[in-house]
């Protein structure tokens, strides 16, 4: 959980049945577990909420910040498939991959998102600086990539930790 600049309360939840925060019912995907995604307003009563869809696959949320401009990051792992309304799906290459997200607070459109490969071994988190930086870790196996070179695992019976940094 996060509060915005104006107290609004904003935070993940992992949900494995119907479930309604206020709005909406959130119908569950039919996997094991989807996220969703709520802000509520400085009073407490709902604003909205986004929530994952692809019934075959299981997402977590793992992490959630607000970064210095207002915007909301949410970290986590899927397998199969995971689709943010509005937004291209993002498919597994193996097991179970991690996933970063950028929301706009105002009615929690995406404003990019990343895939990284091979993270099914940890849960992964986020954090943002006060400048727009976003640092991203995690654990991963075999070999995952954050945008640049391939990074191979150095044991492949052993997962190694990554982190890595997104400039605004």
């Amino acid at each position: 959980m996060a509060a915005l600049a104006d107290g609004s309360p904003v935070f993940a939840a992992d949900v494995s049945a119907t479930t309604n925060f206020g709005g909406p019912d959130i119908v569950h995907n039919g996997g094991l577990w989807a996220v969703a995604v709520v802000k509520l307003t400085p009073g407490g009563d709902y604003d909205w909420q986004i929530a994952t869809v692809d019934p075959a696959s299981d997402m977590i949320a793992s992490g959630l910040v607000v970064d210095a401009a207002g915007r909301i990051l949410v970290s986590g792992r899927f397998t199969q498939a995971i689709t943010f309304p509005g937004a291209p799906t993002m498919t597994s290459f193996g097991a179970a991959d991690s996933y970063l997200v950028k929301l706009d607070p105002a009615k929690g459109d995406v404003v990019w998102q990343h895939q990284f490969q091979n993270g099914a071994a940890g849960d992964p988190t986020v954090a943002a600086d006060g400048l727009g930086r976003v640092a991203f870790s995690g654990f991963f196996y075999g070999t995952t990539n954050l945008g640049g070179d391939d990074l191979p695992n150095v044991d492949p019976a052993d997962a190694d930790v990554v982190v890595g940094s997104f400039m605004p």
